[in-house]
């Protein structure tokens, strides 16, 4: 196992949960843009992802500013159109306009200055060149911490929620961060079916009914599985066979234009040329 592996900060293949399928979702999108590109794929992470493009493209070159995560990467992703990379997201070595598409697939959220990310996405593009960018969203990460009961209300969100998270965005948020750059951005939104949020919706009332009820604040004492597995055994007296969520697959996702509530994650396509 290597330091990496051993951290257990980032979700790998192997998790097979729920998040890694909404963390892959979109990969799933972004794979219609990169056929035959040149891409740069901006906080590659574990790399899971980076190589699922190089299926599609003609050349992925993976970047990360965490040293273990590329060493991580280069073990054990190889492919011949596939690099990685330690580099930090806002002073990228690249030449100007060599790049067909850039993503940046849950980063931007853990770089402190993103308008240095983005103007850096912007300078390495191609006249035409395409930038996508996805985060979580955080009226939906506001909308769950109340129902959790971390919030009382929209309006007492300070900090983001993410310990590794510099900023979270809402969809204006996001819209006009990348509009400093680029004129013209489209917006989409990734939405999960009605059982995955039932289940979701069971997971936070019990936390909630676990804080309200331990007012001595036992709970941070509990060792995180045992903790899990007493959670999950609330929720599935609310709703029966929630946990474990083995049926959930990325058919339980879809990603869609249109603005509608529990959009759990955005994302942002521009064009350097529009």
């Amino acid at each position: 196992m290597d330091n990496f592996e051993a951290r257990g900060r980032m979700i790998t293949p192997e998790d097979k949960t729920p998040a890694f399928i909404m963390g892959f979702l979109p990969h799933e999108f972004c794979k219609n843009y990169v056929k035959g590109k040149r891409i740069l794929d901006v906080g590659c992470g574990e790399g899971y992802g980076s190589d699922y493009m190089a299926q599609f493209a003609k050349e992925v070159v993976a970047v990360d500013p965490e040293q273990d995560a590329i060493l991580h990467a280069k073990k054990r992703y190889k492919r011949k159109n596939l690099s990685f990379h330690v580099m930090d997201g806002t002073k990228l070595i690249f030449e100007d306009n060599g790049f067909d598409v850039v993503l940046s697939i849950q980063a931007i959220e853990h770089i402190e200055d993103y308008d240095a990310h983005i103007a850096e996405a912007h300078r390495v593009l191609k006249k035409e060149g395409i930038f996508i960018v996805t985060a979580w969203d955080k009226e939906e990460i506001i909308s769950s911490m109340i129902l959790r009961g971390e919030l009382k209300k929209a309006e007492d969100y300070g900090k983001p929620f993410d310990p590794y998270h510099f900023k979270e965005f809402c969809e204006n948020e996001l819209r006009n961060a990348l509009k400093k750059r680029f004129r013209k951005v489209e917006m989409y939104h990734t939405y999960g079916s009605k059982r995955y949020l039932d289940s979701r919706k069971a997971d936070a009332l019990c936390k909630r009914k676990m804080r309200k009820a331990d007012v001595l604040g036992i709970r941070r004492l509990i060792p995180k599985g045992l903790k899990t597995k007493l959670a999950r055994g609330m929720v599935n007296k609310i709703v029966p066979k929630a946990f474990p969520l083995t049926g959930i697959t990325k058919k339980d996702f879809h990603v869609s234009k249109q603005r509608k509530p529990h959009s759990f994650m955005l994302i942002g396509l521009t064009r350097k040329g529009w």
